[in-house]
């Protein structure tokens, strides 16, 4: 059972259709920040004097301190108050953001990403985690995407602000506007969510924590060093040692551990394997994209940053005007056609910007960009969606970490894969960079593909419950 400590507030703020975009709104300075820095990055490069691929690290880098923190999040949010445990998160993404801002050095850059990583971890997690306590099954679906609309304003302004500021002032410009989002994210987050808790929680899992934390990071760090020319194989070999022998450790811990910080026992569920082990390839194709498109408009095709700005903006347009028929086409087709017919669609349509030149038409570069932000706004929120179709509420907080945990990752690995294949194409195959890129994307669209078979296992009628049309008092309930 969960206790809400500010009976009036919170219980009226938990139930509230607005809860959602409230929760969403923090979760807007994030995907606008990461969408931004993807736009800004070679003319941060340029300022630094350093290659545009050298400055991966800083996506990267973010994705590895998340991918640290993610598993304690729905902890803290048990202990401390899902409304505190955010909040703190916002406040430390602030923070981050003004060492980025007032950088003088890659490094100094690298040290702000990683604090907005950690702190980071502690905003998708736990806002999703209040929802799923706090709607029945039948609603989940119609919950999560309203969480969603607000995040998507910020791969819609992102590129564009981030361009704007790199062609016209100065990248520095967006982590201010970070902060700025931030005290409002605040402000909203104290009036409306409520501080949910979790009174018979488990003692705290250390050793699993710093071993699954030393794990991913290692592992997220490992695969971006591979792209690097200067990449030492001595310390490639220790991260690779690092990475597996903490894996054995937790794996070791797991099997004797009263409550693990993360419950892989969730894997057995069918919905739930499909929507995270299964989701890990279209997330491996998608994570890296703000940085591809970046890379193929301003270094492969010339284009200013602001206009390659405008140029994903048709991305997020396309994501933003597929919320609505998304739930519509999920609740009428049903998740396993969807899935599969889907994950092709979404394969073909990130394979295609590999035949972009400087003569392709710019009208033809944003109807398919348009066109790739419907498919992937359907398959994401199909994935958000199945991934807690059976998941008991009682285990919603361990459900949620681990979902977050394998999303992150995912991303960060596709940073690390999407550098490691365009250096790789231009060393070996001894593709020109333009050639490179988009190698890139056709190697990534085909590797999402391998979702298919996760997808084609589940029943025909899974995730019924959370479309309306096997809901019941058991089902929304447990």
């Amino acid at each position: 059972m969960r206790q809400r400590p500010d009976v009036g507030q919170g219980q009226a703020a938990g139930d509230s259709p607005a809860v959602p975009f409230i929760i969403g709104a923090a979760l807007f300075l994030q995907t606008l920040d990461g969408q931004a820095i993807a736009t800004v990055l070679p003319a941060a490069a340029a300022s630094f004097g350093v290659p545009p691929l050298t400055l991966n690290l800083a996506l990267a880098i973010y994705f590895a301190g998340a991918a640290a923190f993610l598993p304690i999040s729905g902890w803290c949010a048990d202990r401390f108050g899902s409304r505190t445990t955010l909040q703190a998160a916002i406040v430390g993404f602030m923070i981050g953001s003004a060492i980025c801002g007032i950088s003088s050095t890659p490094t100094e850059l690298m040290a702000g990403r990683l604090l907005q990583g950690i702190s980071g971890a502690g905003l998708l997690p736990v806002g999703r985690l209040i929802l799923l306590r706090t709607s029945t099954r039948s609603e989940l679906v119609q919950r999560l995407t309203n969480l969603t609309i607000p995040p998507l304003l910020g791969p819609l302004v992102g590129p564009l602000l981030g361009g704007a500021a790199a062609t016209y002032a100065s990248w520095r410009l967006i982590f201010a506007l970070n902060i700025a989002v931030g005290f409002a994210g605040l402000a909203l987050v104290r009036r409306l969510v409520p501080n949910l808790t979790e009174p018979d929680q488990e003692r705290f899992d250390w050793l699993g924590t710093i071993a699954s934390a030393l794990c991913l990071t290692s592992l997220v760090f490992l695969l971006e060093r591979i792209g690097h020319r200067s990449s030492s194989v001595s310390i490639d070999l220790a991260l690779l040692a690092l990475s597996a022998g903490s894996a054995a450790v937790y794996r070791w811990h797991y099997r004797r551990a009263p409550a693990p910080i993360l419950d892989f026992s969730l894997l057995k569920l069918p919905t739930f394997r499909a929507g995270t082990v299964g989701g890990i390839f279209f997330r491996l194709s998608i994570g890296a994209e703000p940085f591809l498109y970046a890379m193929l408009f301003q270094v492969g095709m010339g284009y200013s940053a602001l206009t390659s700005g405008m140029l994903t903006l048709a991305t997020s347009i396309g994501m933003v005007a597929m919320r609505t028929t998304s739930v519509r086409l999920i609740r009428s087709l049903g998740f396993r056609p969807v899935l599969l017919v889907n994950t092709c669609l979404c394969a073909a349509t990130l394979a295609i910007p590999a035949t972009f030149t400087h003569s392709t038409p710019f009208a033809l570069l944003v109807a398919v960009l348009l066109g790739r932000g419907f498919l992937r706004s359907l398959q994401l929120n199909a994935l958000n969606s199945i991934t807690y179709a059976e998941p008991p509420k009682a285990r919603m907080s361990a459900a949620s970490s681990i979902a977050a945990t394998i999303q992150q990752v995912a991303q960060g690995m596709s940073l690390a894969a999407a550098a490691t294949l365009i250096a790789l194409a231009q060393r070996t195959l001894e593709f020109d960079v333009r050639e490179a890129i988009g190698f890139a994307f056709c190697a990534l669209a085909l590797f999402s593909l391998f979702s298919l078979p996760f997808f084609y296992r589940l029943a025909r009628d899974a995730g019924a419950e959370l479309t309306g049309a096997a809901s019941s008092p058991a089902t929304d309930e447990a």
